[in-house]
């Protein structure tokens, strides 16, 4: 159980401060992720502008050499002789000449660039940087040209990949190839672009991430690559239809992220694609630092909520020894001393309560203890008190008897018998416990005698299961009762009327009723009176005494019930758990004989009754009627 509780504690201390240390973490991976992303965006951003800026420039060069040729007169007079095999003059070739340095210069301060072709349509003749003029017929290069022808007349410039070779025993070059129409003349500006060199450049600024930058001519065709193993299928997504920018895009069945610049004037897509899974790399690599931190602070964390909840569980278990010691009457004592207080306030408050607590638990036993004690002793005192109106009006009764008949012993005998064994009964030891059938010979006695004192007023009937005759009973229980249903439900009616007691077990319980059809109680004394026997403070000897009895030997389910109607009559009900018989010993107060005699009180109809009255033997002494009674 301890173990237990000390275990939910701890969990929820550490839930306490894990949830705002998540939170917390949360927080920063989300920051963090957010700044990683940034970084790979901006350093995507700037590799693939720096390369598409330092590309388009070179093909300015090279294709802005154009203008310069057609500009110049004399240079195109002299391109034209040796096209046409008309007559040279050194002028001419001097002219001829500058066109190869001027290209050769281009091819040798831009190392991006491999060489460059100035050819007019409809010639066998091409002018070269490497070589002033070069023959169609003949040369080992002659792929361009086929491309040239192919290409569509309304198409001034257009870029494609191709292998290029230089003599028929070299081998071949990869070449990125720009095709720049004249605009006054017929004829075409020819780049070739290395594409060894392209490549370099593409790769010049390394990252901590993996990715992968592509060139794509309007069509989608693949002119250059770097960075990945194998190129992916760009088939599955339509650049046409992006704009210039970041975007998420799966190509290939692999998402990237992708940034894409589109040149309009050479027609071609620079596109650079980051795995979505090298983000998340690079992102998890950079939240190393605050991942050891996180587990540094939960270290903290349950240390914390160790110390915390083992602390609450002393003061926790401090307390328990404290109530357990005070069941087994073992009360903490004062300390006086310095070195026995607490050293903080929360300790000093606590000990106090408990102390006052304890403290006051103890004296509140203690005067509980010495209110049973005085209750017990009330209990046999009033135990002792038989009625002292009946006593009275007994002897009264006694002494009229003895005048009336003056020398007939008979009647004052019996009175003055039943008076002497309902005193010996009262006054025994009321801590010891009789028989129900004792309490019952009890009242057959003092039904005589009040017989004798009102003859003919009322009719006594018992209802009495047999076998709880020999179950323990405390003494003077029913006469009480008894007593008020003849002087208070019987007598003020001035009629003769019936009580009745039904004595009967159910379950667990033994059923205890006495019931008359006297005069009843009105409504608002009922009320009164049962308001009366549930407080302490109740001064009545009869009823109080009998409810006291009986709650404080059997427990408050014992408690006295009473049920009455104005001019019906009352019925007094209570109910006793069923203890074990107990054996009587020879010497009871009351012989066999009596007890025989109790059996013949019996329920009898009215045709017997009227028997009786006529001087005819009969099997009860009183009559009920029996549309009477409450507690049937």
């Amino acid at each position: 159980m301890m173990h237990r509780f000390f275990l939910k504690r701890l969990k929820v201390w550490s839930s306490l401060l894990l949830i705002p240390t998540g939170l917390l973490f949360i927080c920063i991976m989300i920051l963090t992720a957010t700044s990683q992303l940034q970084t790979i965006k901006e350093t995507t951003q700037s590799t693939t502008d720096d390369f598409c800026l330092n590309l388009e420039s070179t093909m300015d060069v090279c294709t802005s050499q154009q203008e310069m040729i057609t500009l110049n007169s004399q240079l195109l007079l002299s391109m034209r002789k040796i096209l046409y095999n008309r007559e040279t003059t050194y002028t001419d070739y001097v002219f001829l000449n500058s066109i190869k340095n001027f290209l050769g210069s281009i091819s040798a301060s831009h190392p991006l660039v491999d060489s460059l072709y100035l050819y007019l349509d409809d010639n066998n003749i091409f002018f070269s940087s490497d070589k002033t003029i070069r023959f169609l017929s003949s040369d080992v290069d002659a792929g361009w040209y086929d491309i040239y022808t192919s290409l569509p007349e309304d198409q001034d410039t257009y870029i494609v990949s191709r292998e290029m070779k230089t003599s028929t025993s070299s081998t071949s070059e990869n070449v990125l190839t720009v095709y720049k129409r004249f605009s006054y003349l017929d004829g075409v500006m020819v780049s070739n672009l290395s594409l060894k060199e392209l490549e370099k450049m593409m790769s010049a600024k390394s990252t901590s991430w993996k990715h992968g930058m592509f060139l794509l001519d309007s069509g989608q065709n693949l002119l250059a690559s770097q960075g990945f193993s194998s190129v992916p299928d760009f088939s599955e997504v339509d650049l046409s239809t992006l704009t210039d920018g970041f975007h998420w895009e799966k190509v290939d069945h692999h998402f990237y992220l992708t940034y894409m610049i589109y040149q309009p004037t050479y027609r071609y897509y620079s596109v650079q694609l980051v795995p979505v899974s090298a983000i998340i790399l690079y992102c998890a690599q950079n939240l190393l630092l605050p991942l050891i931190m996180l587990l540094f602070a939960l270290f903290i964390i349950f240390l914390f909520s160790y110390q915390i909840t083992r602390d609450n569980f002393r003061q926790i278990q401090s307390v328990i020894d404290l109530f357990g010691n005070a069941e087994k009457g073992i009360y903490p004592a004062e300390k006086d001393s310095p070195a026995d207080q607490p050293d903080d306030e929360y300790s000093l408050i606590m000990n106090n309560v408990i102390r006052i607590f304890l403290n006051t638990t103890f004296l509140n036993s203690q005067l509980a203890e010495q209110k049973y004690k005085k209750q017990a002793a009330e209990l046999s005192a009033l135990q002792l008190q038989i009625n002292p109106h009946f006593m009275v009006n007994t002897l009264q009764t006694l002494d009229f008897e003895v005048y009336k008949i003056a020398g007939g012993p008979s009647t004052a005998n019996t009175i003055i018998s039943n008076l002497s064994d309902i005193l010996s009964y009262s006054l025994a030891n009321p801590q010891v416990s009789v028989s129900i059938q004792d309490e019952i010979t009890y009242i057959h006695k003092y039904v005589e005698i009040q017989r004798f004192r009102f003859p003919d007023s009322f009719y006594y009937f018992e209802e009495i299961d047999n076998s709880v005759l020999p179950h323990a009973f405390k003494r003077l229980l029913l006469q009480p009762l008894l007593e008020n249903s003849i002087s208070h439900g019987l007598r003020p009616g001035n009629r003769q009327g019936m009580v009745k007691i039904k004595i009967f077990k159910r379950d667990d319980w033994i059923h205890i009723s006495i019931t008359d059809n006297g005069v009843g109680i009105p409504k608002d004394k009922l009320q009164k009176l049962r308001s009366d026997l549930m407080s302490d403070a109740s001064i009545r000897i009869g009823l109080d005494n009998v409810n006291k009895r009986l709650t404080l030997t059997y427990g408050s389910e014992s408690a006295l019930h009473i049920y009455s109607k104005e001019g019906l009559g009352t019925c007094v009900f209570f109910r006793m758990s069923r203890p074990e018989p107990e054996e009587k010993a020879e010497n009871s107060a009351f012989h066999t004989a009596e007890r025989n005699a109790f059996h013949k009180i019996l329920l009898c109809s009215e045709e017997q009754y009227d028997q009786r009255q006529n001087g005819q033997e009969g099997h009860c002494h009183y009559f009920i009627p029996l549309n009477h009674g409450f507690c049937i």
